[in-house]
């Protein structure tokens, strides 16, 4: 799914998906809007895709390390980089379907 959505150019979609962690980036340490400080690596989602999972980590770190296996939902955001899934957590306010982040078994919402 998400490598026709990047194929398509297409944003805010929901997507659960899975792959491997290719590259651990550093943690977005800004947090202009209150959102929070986001966790991040990169993940291979087949057909050439990789794309950047930004984890809020209000709601806990992923001890992902590169080549390990995540499972995730959230919402898929298009650049030309392959993309972004963002809001791999619950909505504490109720306004956006929730999200998750799996690793070794431990999900992470």
């Amino acid at each position: 799914m998400i490598p026709e959505l990047f194929r398509n150019q297409q944003s805010d979609t929901i997507v659960e998906c899975s792959g491997e962690v290719v590259h651990i980036l550093p943690d977005d340490n800004h947090d202009l809007d209150g959102s929070g400080r986001h966790q991040q690596f990169l993940v291979d989602v087949g057909e050439d895709v990789t794309i950047k999972i930004a984890h809020n980590l209000k709601f806990g770190r992923a001890p992902v390390e590169k080549g390990d296996h995540v499972t995730f939902k959230g919402e898929y955001e298009y650049n030309d980089r392959g993309g972004c899934i963002h809001w791999t957590h619950h909505d504490p306010a109720g306004r956006h379907e929730d999200g998750w982040l799996e690793h070794n078994g431990t999900r992470y919402e």
